[in-house]
């Protein structure tokens, strides 16, 4: 009998080690599960958050996000190049009348300090008067007022436009295409005007340099705020 007790005792004790060891991988294989379950839904949520690719600290930007920056920089630009290319019109307008402006003061200054006859008229070449006014103009003194630099005549300035993209006239009595001014610092009645046109006809543009008698010059201004100038008369610039 005391035999058959310890076998017993040997079998039961078997068995529950059989059950605990199931039991024991039974529990890792629930535990292995669930850190899987909670590995794929970390690995989903990087996926989802990276835009199908997984990110890592360090490695820059994706082609989505290299594209998009591309996408805004070129709408980006196609807004502002207008404006840019508005306001650089805008500026040599401004700096053709401006250097005509300064030439004709350095004409009257230069006449009554020497107390000689003064010609502006325009030039290509920067030593006699030809070409059109938008090439090019100098001021020098002119004793005799044959408009050429000859006997004591002095070149006084050559004045250029680079890169100009308009037209420059000069409209006076008589429409003599020379201006000149006396030792007194009067023209010799050549009151008129400098009227500067882009390329493009866009009167807002046009810029224009009024001159009276006594060789004082006034810039054409927007008096009634339609965007373009008036003349001395008081009407709209006009580039046609």
């Amino acid at each position: 009998m005391n035999s058959r007790t310890v076998l017993n005792s040997k079998t039961v004790m078997n068995s529950k080690t059989a059950v605990n060891s199931e039991t024991a991988v039974s529990s890792k294989s629930v535990g292995s599960s669930k850190s899987a379950m909670v590995s794929g839904k970390a690995t989903r949520f990087v996926l989802s958050k990276g835009l199908g690719t997984t990110r890592h600290s360090g490695d820059g930007f994706t082609l989505v996000e290299l594209l998009l920056v591309l996408s805004i920089l070129s709408i980006l630009l196609g807004l502002s190049l207008p404006n840019f290319q508005t306001m650089y019109a805008q500026r040599q307008a401004d700096t053709v009348i401006r250097k005509v402006s300064k030439a004709i003061q350095l004409a009257r200054m230069s006449a009554i300090r020497t107390g000689k006859l003064v010609t502006l008229c325009r030039s290509d070449s920067g030593v006699e008067c030809g070409g059109e006014w938008r090439d090019g103009i100098i001021v020098f003194s002119d004793r005799n007022g044959d408009r050429k630099i000859n006997q004591d005549d002095v070149l006084q300035q050559f004045i250029t436009f680079p890169g100009i993209n308009g037209s420059l006239k000069w409209r006076a009595f008589q429409n003599r295409q020379y201006l000149q001014i006396t030792n007194q610092g009067f023209t010799r009645y050549q009151n008129g005007n400098f009227t500067y046109c882009p390329n493009n006809g866009d009167a807002s543009l046009a810029r224009q340099l009024i001159i009276n008698r006594t060789a004082r010059i006034r810039f054409a201004i927007d008096s009634d705020g339609d965007g373009i100038r008036e003349d001395s008369r008081g009407r709209p610039i006009s580039c046609n």
